[in-house]
Formats: C-alpha cells, sequence, structure tokens
C-alpha cells in the first residue's frame, strides 16, 4: 500500500525501515483505540477490557498498577467499602476537598474517583485509606512488533483493515502527493464512518 515493497516485515524497504513502518502502525493502533473510546464501540476493544481489583495507598495508586495499564476508566467499585465509586466531573476537585458542595462531599456512603496525570484517586472523606479498588477499564494499547508472536491478536480480525488503512494515512501524511493524500484521507473517512456505526449500534442495544 506503501508503494514499497519488502520480502518480509522485517526487511527495511527503500522509503520506510522495518521500524518505522512499526512506528507508523502503532501510531494508527493508538488513533484507531482513542476513536473507538469516543464511540464507546467495547466490542471492538473486548481484547482490551478487563476488570482488576488493586489497593490504594493513601486514596492513590499509579494507572500502570493495575495489569496492563489504564487508558480508560469504565467504572470503579469500592470492594472494602462495598459501593460504587462516581467519576468526579471536571472542575469540581477542590469542591470535593473543601466539602463545600453536598453532591460532591466525599464519605464512607458517597465515593468519588478522579484522574490526577497517570494516577487513581479516590475522594471518600478520609486521606490515608488503603482501599481495594476494582476497575473496569480498557487496558493500555500493546506496543505492536513485526513478526510479533500474538500482539494485534488482542484487537479482533475484523478491524485489522482499518488500523492498516489507519497505517496507510499516517505514512501519507510523512511522505505525501497529492493523489495518495486524497486516498488516504477517503481511507480515514471510512473508518470514522464504520467506528460512529458501531459505536451508535452498540449504544441503542
Amino acid at each position: 500500500m506503501l508503494g514499497d515493497p519488502v520480502a518480509a516485515a522485517t526487511t527495511d524497504g527503500k522509503i520506510w525501515t522495518g521500524a518505522l513502518r512499526d512506528v507508523m502502525f502503532n501510531q494508527a493502533q493508538n488513533r484507531w483505540m482513542r476513536k473507538q473510546i469516543e464511540a464507546r464501540n467495547w466490542n471492538a476493544l473486548r481484547g482490551y477490557v478487563t476488570t482488576e481489583a488493586q489497593s490504594l495507598a493513601n486514596n492513590a495508586k499509579a494507572l500502570t498498577g493495575w495489569t496492563g495499564g489504564v487508558s480508560w476508566i469504565l467504572s470503579a467499585w469500592n470492594a472494602t467499602d462495598n459501593i460504587a465509586v462516581n467519576r468526579l466531573p471536571d472542575g469540581y476537585d477542590a469542591v470535593a476537598r473543601a466539602g463545600t458542595n453536598t453532591y460532591y462531599t466525599g464519605s464512607t456512603t458517597v465515593q468519588f474517583w478522579k484522574q490526577e496525570a497517570e494516577t487513581f484517586r479516590l475522594i471518600d472523606g478520609g486521606t490515608t485509606t488503603g482501599d481495594s479498588i476494582r476497575l473496569e477499564y480498557v487496558k493500555a494499547p500493546v506496543t505492536l512488533a513485526s513478526n510479533g508472536a500474538s500482539e494485534v491478536m488482542v484487537i479482533p480480525p475484523v478491524y485489522w483493515d482499518e488500523l492498516v488503512d489507519m497505517a496507510f494515512k499516517i505514512a501519507k501524511e510523512e511522505k505525501a502527493d497529492r493523489e495518495s493524500m486524497a486516498i488516504a484521507q477517503l481511507k480515514e473517512q471510512t473508518v470514522d464512518r464504520d467506528i460512529a456505526r458501531a459505536g451508535n449500534v452498540v449504544g441503542n442495544m
């Protein structure tokens, strides 16, 4: 598709090295995953969605502490207090900590979570708890490599063409000519349409 054929996935071409093709494909995977998350198409990401409990330290834990790392939190449950933990809306952190708004004041019976950089933080009215928090989450994308044994299998095969099309678009953004760029844009529009359609189907179920 890139006009730079090679005999094997790890072989350098005249335009692209094998390493650069890996980089482009990983960029495509990351972009594709963001689009699927925005569309709430969890079926496409089913290989990345998992549930796991981890204990906090002083109400916080790095998102890398959950297996596979966390790229998107779907839900949170405090297994210690046996209660759901709701996402704190953006801009309410100071209010929640100060307890000046009864709707967003954390307590043992009303709890919130927020993401601080790469850290999960529980707001439950305390400051030193080590509660067990069970997250349902989308794992961080696996870094793909040429001739990798199983990495790409995390994504259902039906979506592989979309990944290849997005990698093609990224490549043409790097070394563009008018005709191939138009093809690349059309491919991305097709992927966006398919993702939106899948997200609408899931949302209506």
